[in-house]
């Protein structure tokens, strides 16, 4: 049997208790791959685990920032001979103490980590890449993989609806250019009469949104939240972030994981995304998705363009739909996760 630890890290997502990241890059695949016979899988906090006496687990997973009992947790497992994996995604980044700085020199507080791990997990083949220069072991690849089983079909007829949808766990991340994009939306919403948006989000400038067919709407669990999805609600979504034009943030957006294209593209909701690194990765344009600039005319225009179009409303759904299933399914993740393991152990 082979006992594997992962350090679980605190959620920001409502009613979620791991990190959402984590959960959906690490503990949901590992899960998957017991049910299959041979592993066993513990997700507990670092205190937890250093609870225990010696270390009895073959492969460990850590993922919190460093702090002194991280790394001690690190150096018990290495004194113990079992391989260490650093799960890295953009939210360590966000830190103080980490920065975005970590992903152009190598940073004090993650040098040990560093240092300690055999290998590391990132959601991303760029920022694997990225990440080359500041960590010299071995870098996988572990994708979100999302679970199919209740997701929207393509079968399903379209919704007979005008509804769009758009959300953003705290604040929409398009920095100078948020004004122009509410700006966009406010007109297109003028000129469109028939249509409303329903707007998830935490925190934002309520006045720069503020319309009548806006709904603001409180965040909801992730479970919740895919099940609105799965109800074919939206006729569309619309995903903006931050891209060229915030040279500052470029570099930092670029590892983002495309966490909302599976989401929406596995429910069968096409939709328009910023021309933003992270999705042109993913998205081909004009046939998985709308790509556009960060500006006014260029969200009015494809806001305007998916309104009036149903054909490539229905082209976009089935397409993302369709990549979604072939590149970011559970099984996918946990053949990611298996070949990571198998590189680790003997």
């Amino acid at each position: 049997m082979l006992k594997i630890a992962v350090e679980k890290r605190a959620s920001t997502v409502v009613g979620h208790d791991h990190s959402l990241s984590v959960f959906l890059r690490l503990v949901r695949p590992l899960r998957k791959l017991s049910q299959r016979g041979g592993v066993e899988v513990c997700a507990a906090s670092t205190a937890a685990l250093l609870d225990h006496g010696g270390f009895p687990y073959d492969v460990l997973f850590v993922n919190r920032p460093t702090q002194s009992e991280n790394l001690t947790l690190i150096r018990r497992a290495r004194d113990a001979g079992v391989p260490v994996v650093v799960d890295i995604d953009d939210w360590m980044y966000t830190l103080p103490s980490y920065g975005k700085d970590l992903l152009r020199e190598r940073a004090d507080p993650a040098r040990e980590l560093y240092d300690l791990a055999q290998a590391m997990t990132l959601p991303t083949s760029f920022f694997a890449q990225v990440m080359a220069p500041v960590f010299a072991g071995q870098r996988s690849v572990l994708p979100y993989g999302f679970e199919f089983d209740g997701a929207a079909s393509t079968s399903v007829a379209e919704a007979d609806t005008r509804r769009i949808i758009l959300s953003s766990m705290f604040t929409l991340k398009l920095g100078r250019r948020t004004e122009a994009f509410a700006a966009a939306l406010r007109d297109f919403l003028d000129r469109f009469e028939d249509w409303s948006v329903d707007f998830y989000c935490e925190n934002y400038a309520t006045d720069l949104f503020e319309h009548p067919r806006i709904a603001r709407l409180s965040p909801v669990s992730y479970d919740d939240y895919l099940r609105v999805l799965s109800q074919r609600r939206y006729a569309f979504c619309l995903v903006p972030l931050a891209g060229y034009e915030e040279e500052a943030d470029l570099l930092f957006n670029a590892c983002k994981s495309p966490l909302k294209f599976v989401d929406y593209s596995a429910n069968a909701i096409g939709g328009i995304y910023s021309r933003s690194p992270v999705y042109e990765t993913v998205i081909e344009d004009r046939r998985s998705g709308l790509l556009v600039d960060n500006t006014y005319d260029g969200w009015f225009a494809a806001m305007g363009e998916l309104a009036q179009n149903a054909s490539l409303r229905r082209e976009l759904s089935t397409v993302s739909h369709d990549v979604a299933r072939e590149h970011f399914s559970l099984d996918v993740s946990v053949e990611a996760l298996r070949r990571t393991l198998d590189t680790l152990l003997p």
